[in-house]
């Protein structure tokens, strides 16, 4: 069956994300019917396979030696629990690898680390129940401590199958080129179920299993208290003289004590043990026993008149339980256990994985011809670590292309810059030629009143062009970072405005008031003031070139912070609130004023002298209000008098 996959080709189903990936990544000779990719899959295999029998390695001794001393078992179940448990572990693990390998040589293209841990749990388990299934048809183990040892066998094997699952995943994920048998589960599904199998064992471990080695403490308590009976009775005996007297000492043991008491000669055995077919040694005075189908435990004491023997079932015991509280250990299991373990292990997972793919993010930061966010997986971080190449590849070609074109605008503009520069220097001699000329003619008379206007109308545009030519010269400079070097001396603002608004006050319309406000006090600026008088003509020119009714007003003032503010406020139309930053880019017109004459460079002339002064220059406009433009320059200090 084939499912689609967003965004791309459908892949094929169960396929793990990022797989394509990985498949495309493979180098030449890596392939599958490859002599390299054949050895690189026998490599895996190995390695796999080695993982499992480490895991059964240590499966194999916790369930023959760790599982019977929890439950405290006897000398006469310990053996039987030993072997069979070793046998059991050891018969699962061969099946497990055996199975794998299998698998591999069928369909090398399963998921083969969850794969292996289906076979790990379900071996174990019935490994587990066929062991139980043996000790229930003869007495040598009791039943409650085989079915505890049943149930923490299972758990075992659960959480040998999430080992083999994880290291399996993670052996994977190291080697995601080797074979197409690398397909890793998602993360989210894994760490879910460590946490489940985890908490459970936890549970079974706190639950079953503490009852059985309850039963097992009691067991030896048992024991305890029939060794003090029989201590009890021997020197009871060492004091009688007559055999009323030992009758009536042995049925009161064996009326207190609820067990068989029986006094034999020395070194003689009692009967049952003739009849018993499993025997073992737990002390010196102590034997376990199982005769007729029934356990016993046998313990002897040496009196004056022959060997005290009690004989007592080891099958009967104090009732034991479960605590009343096992839900709530579960429960106290499950998040205590399962919910951190799981979370640190999740943690752990992603700030590795994450960790390496922020390093390699930081090395095509500072060398962005890099390859590209090494691949490590085929789960989520390797989809993300995909994405993530794609994404710089993207990038970097963007890049490329924008460093083209910025390398194209670059020469344009330097183009442009030279051809401005050169047309200007090649208009600015004929003009000063006409301008010359024009006013030779005035000064010499004989010119009629119609011929004077048109020789002052050739000099005004003259100069209005020669001004156009000079504010381009300027740019120019200013862009090619030839700056004229500044003259910074102490310069009164006020009187500079009054000397422009003098000069180019003349050009108001009619019923355009024009005036001048300076506060008493104001500092004087640190600034050039040929290039401040550049800007204030900029500014005040402009004014009064779209202002037709109303007025225009200069303002000479401090502002908060000490330094000189100088204002030019007008009522003329306005700016429109979207142009009030671009206006003082280089050659910007308001839309709505683009029929007055102009070339749009006198404001980013401005703007560029006021920050070589380290001021700035803004404006505040309403469209049908007015505008007002704001210098601030640095004051001058006395020093600098």
């Amino acid at each position: 069956m084939i499912a689609p996959k967003a965004g791309g080709s459908p892949t094929p189903e169960g396929f793990a994300p990022g797989a394509e990936i990985v498949a495309a990544s493979l180098p030449a000779g890596a392939a599958m019917g490859d002599p390299a990719g054949r050895m690189s899959e026998r490599l895996l295999v190995a390695a796999f396979t080695l993982r499992v029998l480490s895991i059964g390695g240590v499966l194999v001794p916790l369930w023959g030696l760790g599982l019977p001393a929890f439950l405290l078992l006897d000398p006469l179940a310990t053996p039987a629990a030993r072997a069979g448990g070793s046998l059991a572990a050891a018969l699962a693990v061969a099946v497990t690898v055996a199975s794998t390998r299998l698998r591999l040589r069928r369909r090398p293209d399963l998921p083969i680390a969850g794969r292996a841990a289906f076979d790990m749990g379900l071996a174990t388990a019935l490994a587990a129940i066929a062991l139980w299934a043996w000790g229930s048809s003869q007495p040598r183990i009791p039943y409650l401590e085989q079915f505890s040892l049943l149930c923490l066998q299972v758990a075992t094997g659960w959480a040998a199958s999430v080992c083999v699952y994880v290291a399996g995943r993670a052996l994977l994920r190291r080697r995601p080129q080797a074979t197409p048998i690398a397909q890793l589960p998602a993360i989210r599904r894994v760490f879910t179920t460590t946490a489940a199998v985890l908490g459970l064992f936890a549970a079974v471990v706190l639950g079953i299993g503490l009852a059985g080695r309850a039963a097992g403490a009691r067991d030896r308590e048992l024991v305890t208290q029939l060794r003090a009976f029989c201590d009890l009775g021997a020197a009871a005996l060492a004091g009688a003289s007559t055999d009323e007297e030992r009758e009536g000492i042995l049925r009161a043991l064996e009326v207190t004590a609820k067990v068989g008491v029986e006094l034999f000669e020395a070194g003689s055995r009692p009967p049952v043990l003739e009849r018993a077919h499993l025997a073992a040694r737990a002390g010196d005075d102590h034997l376990l026993a199982v005769a007729d189908g029934v356990r016993l435990h046998l313990l002897r004491a040496v009196t004056p008149h022959g060997d005290l023997w009690i004989t007592a079932g080891a099958n009967v015991r104090p009732d034991v339980r479960a605590p009343d509280d096992a839900p709530g250990l579960i429960l106290l299991a499950l998040l205590a256990l399962g919910a951190p373990l799981a979370a640190g292990l999740v943690g752990q997972d992603l700030a590795s994985h994450l960790g390496r793919l922020t390093r390699a993010l930081g090395e095509l930061a500072h060398a962005p011809g890099a390859p590209g966010v090494p691949i490590s997986s085929n789960d989520e971080v390797g989809d993300l670590a995909a994405e993530l190449n794609a994404t710089c590849r993207q990038f970097d070609e963007e890049n490329r292309r924008l460093a083209a074109d910025l390398d194209a605008a670059a020469a344009s503009d330097r183009a442009r810059s030279r051809f401005l520069a050169a047309a200007s220097h090649e208009l600015r001699n004929p003009l000063n030629s006409i301008i010359g000329f024009c006013h030779v003619l005035r000064e010499r008379g004989g010119l009629n009143e119609a011929q004077t206007e048109d020789v002052l109308l050739i000099e005004s545009a003259g100069d209005q062009l020669l001004r156009r030519v000079d504010d381009i010269l300027d740019l120019s400079r200013i862009e090619a970072g030839e700056e004229q070097p500044l003259d910074p001396r102490p310069l009164d603002l006020a009187r500079l405005a009054a000397e422009v608004l003098e000069a180019r006050g003349e050009g108001a319309a009619p019923g355009v008031a024009v005036g001048l406000d300076a506060s008493p006090g104001t500092p004087p600026a640190l600034a050039d003031a040929q290039r401040v008088r550049q800007v204030l003509e900029n500014l005040v020119g402009n004014a009064l070139k779209f202002t037709r009714e109303g007025f225009v007003q200069v303002g000479v003032g401090t502002d908060p912070h000490g330094a000189v503010h100088l204002q030019v406020a007008d009522s003329g139309p306005g700016i429109p609130e979207d142009e009030l930053e671009s206006i003082f880019t280089e050659f910007h017109r308001v839309e709505s004023e683009r029929q007055v004459a102009g070339t749009g460079l006198g404001l980013a002339i401005a703007r560029r002298i006021v920050e070589q002064h380290r001021g700035r220059i803004w404006v505040e406009s309403r469209l049908g209000q007015g505008s007002t433009f704001h210098v601030v320059l640095p004051a001058a200090r006395p020093e600098d008098a």
